[in-house]
């Protein structure tokens, strides 16, 4: 079994949760949901003493409960039954190459705070790096460990404070960024930065594009359709492949609740799904319209229909029933009963 874990970083995962959720949509039918958007307020607190100093010169004074040889030693009851995320790759000459999946392998370790404290988990780390690598590699590694726990350290010094049901204001989102960005650079040089959060960054920066697209009221519908669809096609390929279902889904929703609150004109909807998803999905939409409209209209006369028998007060309950089920049965097959039956 494979388990991807990732750190539990307050600020991060509060900015990644807040930017994925960026617009508000209303579900089809009966169904509403409601994403509450969030602000974020951004403060530096000084500490003079880092816990990443402090984490890392403890992990190399061995603990006498703990002694690692392999680094998968008697491991926390969450990593159990799972594969090490992530892991080490060298390059012809034996030199550690620099790559996202080191990151992973971090990650996956300390997804276990909580059960095990960090000083045991970065011990943990240690091992593993040396059992699995030697000479400048295993030094290597160690180095980027110690920066990865100082930048999550530097992270965690951030204060994030977050209200319910107020608008997101881009700058705000934009000068966190900004602030994670010049903590990374000040950890990590230009290699491991780009291994370690290119992906990331490229999601920050779509998610803020489509926040400021959302927000543009001098925007028609199409017109914003056209431009998420640039933005999105602008991501990497994994990051498309990844967002694509949820974000369109989300930007359909919101967009046509714009069109039936503005003009309703069906040539305007048309294009901006054209624009959004392409011609051919955009048919598949029009023909579901129709079909939707279709049962709409069935739904209703058969309302119509069913108030009329109960409203007759010369036939008794136990006959309504009788002639409602077989109007039923006449107008609807087995399966759209059940749907009727949840109308009703």
């Amino acid at each position: 079994m494979r388990r991807t874990h990732y750190i539990v970083a307050a600020p991060v995962a509060a900015f990644i949760a807040m930017t994925a959720l960026l617009v508000w949509w209303k579900m089809p039918t009966d169904q509403q949901q409601n994403t509450a958007v969030q602000t974020t307020e951004i403060q530096s607190q000084a500490d003079d003493a880092t816990i990443a100093s402090a984490t890392i010169a403890a992990s190399k004074t061995p603990n006498s409960d703990q002694q690692f040889v392999t680094g998968l030693e008697n491991l926390p009851a969450s990593l159990h039954d799972t594969e090490v995320d992530g892991g080490f790759e060298l390059d012809a000459d034996g030199n550690l190459i620099i790559t996202n999946r080191i990151r992973q392998l971090f990650d996956y370790f300390l997804s276990a705070q909580g059960e095990e404290s960090l000083a045991t988990i970065v011990q943990r780390l240690r091992a593993y790096i040396h059992n699995t690598l030697t000479g400048d590699a295993a030094a290597d590694a160690e180095q980027l460990l110690e920066s990865y726990i100082g930048y999550l350290d530097d992270v965690a010094a951030l204060d994030s404070s977050v209200t319910p049901g107020q608008p997101i204001d881009p700058a705000q989102l934009r000068a966190q960024k900004e602030q994670l960005a010049a903590i990374r650079a000040g950890r990590f040089d230009a290699v491991a930065n780009e291994a370690f959060f290119a992906e990331e960054e490229a999601y920050d920066r779509y998610t803020l594009a489509r926040l400021e697209v959302m927000q543009d009221e001098n925007l028609s519908a199409d017109e914003r359709a056209s431009r998420l669809a640039a933005l999105e096609n602008q991501l990497p390929p994994e990051l498309q492949e990844s967002m694509r279902d949820i974000t369109r889904y989300q930007d359909l929703q919101t967009l046509t609740q714009e069109w039936q609150e503005s003009d309703g004109n069906p040539a305007s909807l048309q294009q901006m799904r054209e624009n959004l998803v392409g011609r051919e999905a955009a048919e598949r939409l029009a023909k579901l319209d129709q079909e939707r409209a279709q049962w709409q209209r069935r739904v209703d006369s058969w309302l119509r229909e069913r108030e009329a028998i109960l409203s007759n007060t010369g036939v008794s309950e136990a006959d309504k029933e009788r002639q409602i089920d077989a109007a039923r049965s006449r107008l609807f097959n087995e399966q759209e009963q059940i749907r009727i039956k949840s109308r009703e």
